[in-house]
């Protein structure tokens, strides 16, 4: 089965098995939001840092558990992993157009859909795109929306610190907090 085939199965039977009551007639709130962010370091040298393996780099908090690849590495295969009770399914990883794609369930509380996008702005400097989208899956979604809702608009800041701190020091900052 190709992967886009097994990624969508996957994300869909554990997106919407059995969670409990029904929405009783309301429909979920959606919401999206996309911050940008400003690196110091061409596109090319900042892309692979918005992948599974490498985002611990900036982010020293970020431990995936691989599932697929085993051999942990980050490439146009994809990815399979989980962290704190989310399974993450990475849709798309394209170093030639500087995008990665990731659909994050939470099982029976949210689907999270996060796309990145890298551009250059100049010789020494690139702005990553990044859009979130949250669909809660039962009422247990609600909230961390609305945690989600306050918190994202705090995040570029946080981003540009801890990459640009990697950048320059090569080291991660050790009070990075998202």
């Amino acid at each position: 089965m190709p992967f886009s085939t097994w990624t969508r199965t996957l994300v869909i039977a554990l997106a919407f098995r059995p969670v409990g009551p029904a929405w009783g007639g309301e429909e979920p709130v959606r919401v999206e939001r996309t911050m940008r962010v400003r690196l110091g370091a061409a596109a090319d040298r900042v892309f692979p840092l918005f992948g599974p393996i490498r985002e611990s780099e900036w982010d020293p908090r970020w431990a995936p558990r691989m599932i697929f690849p085993t051999d942990r590495s980050q490439s146009e295969k994809g990815a399979v992993f989980t962290t704190d009770g989310a399974v993450w399914v990475m849709t798309v990883y394209d170093p030639a157009r500087r995008i990665v794609g990731y659909v994050r369930v939470l099982p029976g509380v949210t689907v999270t859909e996060i796309d990145v996008a890298v551009a250059s702005a100049g010789p020494a400097a690139s702005e990553a795109r990044v859009t979130c989208r949250l669909t809660p899956l039962s009422k247990a979604g609600e909230e961390p929306i609305e945690r989600f809702r306050l918190h994202f608009p705090h995040q570029a800041a946080h981003w540009e610190e801890a990459i640009n701190h990697l950048l320059t020091t090569g080291r991660p900052l050790v009070k990075h907090q998202p």
